[in-house]
Order: structure tokens, then C-alpha cells, then sequence
């Protein structure tokens, strides 16, 4: 074999590797349901951190559940399920996307973020909003880009009451973000 040949081939063995590195990291890169956080989380305030039994574990029960809003608030609110559902309620079919894995449009249904805030008081100083599943995994997003519709709490999927793998009992929706700032098992907001 010519030495150029062996170049081309050498070059052609690379490029090939390469790619297949570059699709793994991409791969690894979008889960929607990453370990880790996929936003620069901020640790929950020292003072008040929601205790396991605040959740609807599969050991606790709904009747335990609370969802606690807290952090630059002007009142910290700990919501029962049966108290989300006495909102104003809104349901919006919105895609969900999960990069590398699946797309789907549904319909869900839920409390509007803003309303959940507007009753808590936004503190001036507020600018992040954190959202912590039962299960450990977060995400912080800018307070701004959650001020609008298409973002809410849903406790209700495609008419039906929120099942387990979509994350009940209640769930983030965030049209218009990928599917790992849709935290499942939600338990608690705080805005920092």
C-alpha cells in the first residue's frame, strides 16, 4: 500500500472515531433525566428544607403531600394537592421534547407558575427560581423567562390524573424548554 494511501485511510479511521465520540457526547449530554442537574443549581436555603414527608413517596401519602414555595418570598406557602387544584386551572397542549429520545405533544393541565407566585410575593431582589423534585434532581431557571403562559404546575395529563412516570402528583411545564427543566415529583420552589 502507497503512503498515501495509508494517510488516507488513517485519516478516514479517525474522522469515523470521532464521530462516534462526538454522537456518544451528545447522547450523554441531552438525557432528559440526568443524575446531575442540568442548570447551576443553587442549594436549597438553610432554613425550612422540605422533609420526606412532604413528598407523595411511594411510602407517604397524598394527604401528606405539601408543595412548598419559599426563599425571596414575602409568604411561604406549603400547598396541599387538594389546595393546587383549587386554582384557577389552565390546560395547554404543549410539546415536550427530550433531545436524542422522543418528542410528544399532550395536553396538560395545572395552576399557572405566576399565580402560585403572585400569592406567595415576589421579593424585589428575586431573580431565580428553583424547582426540586422528591427524587433529589433540580433545575434553576432565570425568574424571568417563567413569568409568562405556558408555564405551570400540572396535575393532570391528556385528561387524566398525572401517572406515576409523568410525575405525580405534580409536575413543571415549561414550553419552549427541553424536557429536563420539566422537574417530575415536585416538591418545592424557592426563589433566590
Amino acid at each position: 500500500m502507497s503512503k498515501d494511501k495509508c494517510t488516507l485511510k488513517c485519516r478516514k479511521s479517525i474522522l469515523c472515531l470521532s464521530l462516534v465520540a462526538l454522537l456518544v457526547l451528545v447522547v450523554l449530554v441531552s438525557s432528559c433525566n440526568p443524575v446531575k442537574p442540568c442548570f447551576s443549581p443553587i442549594p436549597p436555603s438553610q432554613s425550612e428544607e422540605p422533609t420526606p414527608t412532604q413528598g407523595a413517596s411511594d411510602t407517604g401519602s397524598i394527604e401528606e403531600y405539601r408543595l412548598i414555595v419559599d426563599g425571596l418570598v414575602d409568604t411561604r406557602l406549603a400547598l396541599t394537592y387538594e389546595s393546587l387544584m383549587r386554582y384557577p386551572t389552565v390546560t395547554d397542549t404543549v410539546l415536550l421534547v427530550c433531545p436524542g429520545y422522543f418528542e410528544e405533544t399532550r395536553e396538560w393541565t395545572g395552576v399557572p407558575l405566576v399565580t402560585i407566585l403572585a400569592e406567595a410575593g415576589i421579593k424585589p431582589e428575586a431573580s431565580k427560581v428553583g424547582f426540586y423534585a422528591s427524587d433529589g434532581y433540580y433545575v434553576v431557571l432565570p425568574l424571568k423567562d417563567l413569568q409568562r403562559e405556558g408555564v405551570f404546575l400540572a396535575y393532570k395529563v391528556d385528561g387524566q390524573t398525572l401517572p406515576k412516570d409523568d410525575g405525580y402528583p405534580v409536575r413543571l411545564v415549561v414550553e419552549g424548554y427541553d424536557g429536563g427543566s420539566w422537574v417530575k415529583f415536585l416538591e418545592r420552589i424557592e426563589l433566590t
